[in-house]
């Protein structure tokens, strides 16, 4: 205790000095100076200099009773020149700031904290190792929360924000440990991103090797983020399987030598998959000229059978533009392919040998996908989709019921559709060719042929699958068929 001021000390006796400045602080005064003072009996200025004052004596000197403190790094000039009172002041040249400070100042911090009650107060031990397992904590969540360049960055604002906090409390005489904390932040970050690439990232290392093959780095990064990664080996989910194939494509290779045909399918196959994976799908494999596109897996996308075909319509587009623009790869051939759209539940996974293996979709879906692609040279078509891709996609596009099939290998009839436009964009030619195509597909099923045909002719001179069905309805009308007819269509092959 210090009158009614408790000294804060760590340590008993002792205190920790708060300095204001450097060497610069504390007034000080000549002996010499004071003793000319006296013999000429100047009680005035040793009144308004020293009364009701602590009073040190000591020396200045070059090498004796000189310290290092706190304030090493901001020590001044020594000796506040306190006023004379007989003797001229000596000039002082070459006097130079050094980093230690005279013994004399020392105790005068220590004399000025007494009486102004402003001692540094300092943490106890297990507050101070509190303070920095917090700071370690939070370097640590920072590693494991964000990938290591943004870590970074979050531990550096959180050491400027230490500092500032820091320095703001040591004005109010609170010591926090700084550069301990600080240090203790730093090596926790730096152990945590250690044990991160070792342990935590290892798995999401092996999918971005396993997968940098199938899909863009986006939907890698995506796939990685997302809280429902793959099984590895196999998982079944409800996908949209994408098919595509060149229609005479087997002509097209006979006709062609490999150092033409390989820069046409490399231009072709590059196109189409640049707008698979832009949609976010992922190719599963090339099979000659086909494309078997997935979409819905690995990355779960509620949105697949909508991408899907999106995915189909730009590609479309693309072949059409390809075509138009006669590039120098096509070697004069006009491109067509056919594609077929169906969703369903799949096995997707890495299937194969313990050798080799592949991520892909099996099952009846993708059986069925492979058959509808096929579907579209009976109809003329590019594009064909069955119900279940329809009716997931029902409201992002404009349809027209094409016809009900039954695939090879398939027992149960399927209703197959084809896409015809994005909604809104569809032109008012598309829109009477939807609504007249339905007025002869819902005369066919009523029997009623005569009229089927009519209805099929307003549009068969430009639309393959209306002259189908016109001369479908035509032969009927001279040939009723049994009363055991039905409306599903047999497709006798592949």
């Amino acid at each position: 205790m210090f009158g009614t001021y408790r000294v804060p000390t760590g340590v008993p006796n002792t205190v920790t000095r708060n300095f204001e400045g450097g060497g610069d602080d504390i007034p000080t005064y000549s002996l010499a100076d004071l003793r000319v003072c006296l013999e000429r009996g100047n009680t005035e200025y040793f009144r308004r200099h020293f009364a009701d004052r602590v009073v040190l004596l000591g020396v200045l000197l070059d090498l004796e009773d000189r310290s290092l403190t706190s304030k090493r790094f901001a020590t001044g000039v020594e000796g506040s020149a306190g006023e004379r009172c007989a003797l001229p002041r000596p000039p002082r040249p070459g006097q130079i700031v050094r980093p230690s400070i005279a013994g004399v100042y020392i105790h005068a911090t220590a004399v000025n904290n007494l009486l102004r009650q402003e001692a540094l107060r300092e943490l106890s031990l297990p507050a101070q190792w509190t303070i920095k397992f917090a700071v370690a904590a939070l370097a640590s969540a920072a590693a494991f929360a964000w990938n290591p360049a943004t870590a970074a960055l979050v531990l550096l604002g959180l050491l400027v924000v230490w500092l500032a906090a820091a320095t703001w409390l040591f004005a109010g005489a609170l010591v926090l440990p700084l550069v301990s904390s600080a240090a203790a932040g730093v090596l926790a970050f730096s152990l945590a991103i250690t044990l991160r690439f070792i342990v935590t990232d290892k798995d999401k290392r092996l999918l971005r090797r396993s997968f940098s093959f199938y899909l863009s780095p986006v939907l890698i990064e995506r796939m990685l983020a997302s809280s429902m990664l793959p099984k590895l080996g196999g998982e079944t989910r409800i996908v949209t399987l994408y098919r595509s194939d060149l229609a005479g494509f087997s002509s097209m290779s006979e006709k062609l030598q490999a150092d033409e045909l390989v820069p046409l399918m490399n231009e072709y196959l590059t196109a189409m998959t640049d707008i698979i994976d832009g949609h976010g799908g992922f190719v599963d494999k090339y099979v000659g000229d086909a494309i078997d596109g997935v979409f819905g897996a690995p990355v779960d996308d509620p949105e697949h059978a909508a991408n899907a075909v999106r995915a189909a319509l730009a590609g479309q587009r693309k072949l059409r533009a390809m075509n138009e623009a006669g590039l120098a790869t096509l070697c004069g051939f006009k491109l067509r392919q056919r594609i077929g759209l169906h969703t369903g539940s799949a096995l997707v996974g890495n299937i194969g040998s313990h050798q080799r293996f592949n991520y892909t979709a099996m099952g009846d879906t993708a059986n069925l996908a492979s058959r509808l692609e096929g579907a579209n040279k009976f109809y003329g078509t590019s594009i064909i989709a069955s119900e279940a891709t329809m009716a997931l996609a029902r409201n992002a596009f404009v349809w027209r019921e094409l016809d009900s099939v039954q695939v090879v290998g398939r027992k149960q009839p399927v209703v197959i559709f084809e896409p015809i436009a994005e909604a809104g964009t569809a032109t008012p030619h598309q829109l009477a060719l939807c609504d007249a195509y339905a007025e002869g597909l819902r005369r066919w099923r009523a029997r009623e042929f005569s009229d089927a045909a009519k209805a099929f002719s307003s549009f068969a001179a430009l639309d393959a699958p209306a002259a189908l069905f016109r001369d479908r309805a035509l032969k009927l009308t001279q040939a009723p068929p049994a009363e055991d007819w039905s409306a599903v269509h047999a497709l006798e092959s592949k």
